[in-house]
């Protein structure tokens, strides 16, 4: 991502496959113009089916993003 700062998956969980492990967590790549990385760069909310990106942004800067699948 932009300035040497990276998303990577820390946390997740499926109701179908449960928890995910570390391991799996680290493999995720994330595409600076898919909606994960258009949450990161702009702060805003990315919707894009089956999922919405959603900035977290303690203190006014973007630390993290949750995704939500429907």
């Amino acid at each position: 991502m932009t300035g040497g700062r990276r998303l990577h998956r820390s946390f997740g969980f499926s109701e179908a496959e449960g928890l995910l492990d570390a391991a799996e967590a680290i493999a995720i790549t994330v595409e600076p113009a898919g909606p994960l990385g258009q949450a990161f760069t702009s702060g805003r909310p990315s919707v894009v089916e089956p999922m919405i990106a959603i900035p977290v942004a303690p203190q006014g800067g973007v630390t993290a993003v949750m995704a939500l699948y429907f």
